[in-house]
């Protein structure tokens, strides 16, 4: 899966990439992707999305995919945008 190309190139809508990475969210809880746990503890979310570790990073301190998919295609900022 790649989640901010599909957003990008319009297969999936904004709120189909909220609803795919919700889903996500709960089949983890619910142990669908055991398999996958690193050392028995954690799962690499960003990776199930198809994300790097700096788009996973931006999605965490707020940023909407719909951004994060402009920024990986068109290029990313080159200063803060909240300065």
């Amino acid at each position: 899966m790649d989640l901010l190309k599909d957003l990008y190139t319009n297969v999936i809508s904004m709120d189909e990439a909220n609803d795919i990475y919700e889903n996500i969210r709960g089949d983890i809880d619910n142990g669908v992707y055991d398999s996958l746990l690193n050392n028995g503890k954690t799962i690499d979310l960003a990776s199930l999305l198809g994300m790097d570790e700096y788009e996973y990073t931006a999605f965490c301190q707020g940023a909407l995919f719909s951004i994060i998919a402009k920024w990986r295609y068109e290029g990313w900022p080159c200063k803060c945008c909240k300065h």
